[in-house]
């Protein structure tokens, strides 16, 4: 028993004395350390060696610009070729953009690796003119003053719709429309958003809200269009928009005006016969 029980000792003292072996080495182990520390700084210089040579800016490319010239702002931006994509001030360049013309409402800059830049621009659309001063001014959907120009030939072009106004005090490019009264600014913005939001089959020729109880408008010269007051004018303009369909249904090619300045309630009084049907 003695002997058998020194043996299960001498068994055991060598279990705990025998080396354990893990899967890799010491070696093994700082040898495949020291590779992937090597791979990622060759991979990191690669990188930054490719982003510090060749991000660099070849091609500029200007979006959604029709009334003002490329060149121009190319010219404005003011951006040289070979230079490196982040070392541009996006927000300066957008500024410089933007200055050149009251036709740009805004100017996005993007970066478009590698070597690429894009300037978006947003452009106010002509949408009206007035004459003031014996002069034609192109307004923007807002009253904002974008140009203007010698003939009303040429304002008619570029801004579709005449309008005829209140008093105005002051009419500057680049600036908003100043009225005399006060009062009538925020009348004249409310009465012309009534018309954007109306789904006339044909452009307006002009809309004359120079007398607060007496608007009128005239599309494409076909129909005169009596609103009277400002009051309910949304109902009313529906209301001419219903005898528009009926005349263009049943009346084909007849003129004349279209007296809708009650809601609920539109009627027309016959001129004569388009001389283009």
């Amino acid at each position: 028993r003695n002997d058998i029980r020194r043996r299960k000792g001498i068994i055991k003292n060598m279990k705990k004395n025998q080396p354990r072996h893990s899967s890799f080495s010491e070696k093994k182990l700082r040898r495949r350390n020291h590779l992937i520390i090597f791979l990622f700084c060759a991979v990191t210089a690669c990188i930054v060696i490719w982003f510090l040579s060749e991000c660099r800016i070849k091609t500029v490319a200007i979006e959604n610009a029709s009334a003002v010239k490329e060149e121009t702002i190319l010219e404005a931006a003011g951006i040289k070729t070979g230079r490196h994509l982040y070392a541009i001030d996006k927000d300066k360049i957008a500024s410089d953009v933007k200055s050149v013309s009251p036709y740009i409402k805004s100017v996005i800059v993007k970066r478009q690796l590698p070597s690429k830049l894009r300037i978006i621009v947003e452009e106010y659309a002509p949408f009206y003119y007035i004459e003031y001063s014996d002069v034609f001014w192109i307004l923007s959907d807002s009253l904002l003053v974008l140009e203007k120009l010698p003939d009303e030939a040429s304002a008619a072009q570029l801004g579709s719709i005449h309008l005829i106004l209140p008093e105005i005090k002051t009419c500057e490019v680049g600036k908003p429309l100043v009225f005399a009264d006060e009062a009538d600014q925020n009348t004249v913005s409310e009465i012309l958003s009534v018309f954007q939001s109306a789904s006339f089959p044909e452009p307006l020729t002009w809309i004359d809200i120079s007398e607060k109880f007496d608007i009128t408008a005239s599309m494409q010269n076909k129909y005169k269009i009596f609103y009277g007051t400002a009051e309910r004018l949304e109902e009313k303009i529906r209301f001419s928009l219903r005898t528009i369909q009926y005349l263009t249904e049943n009346m084909y090619g007849v003129t004349g005006n279209i007296y809708a300045s009650k809601s609920a309630e539109a009627s027309f009084e016959i001129t004569g016969v388009s001389k283009t049907e």
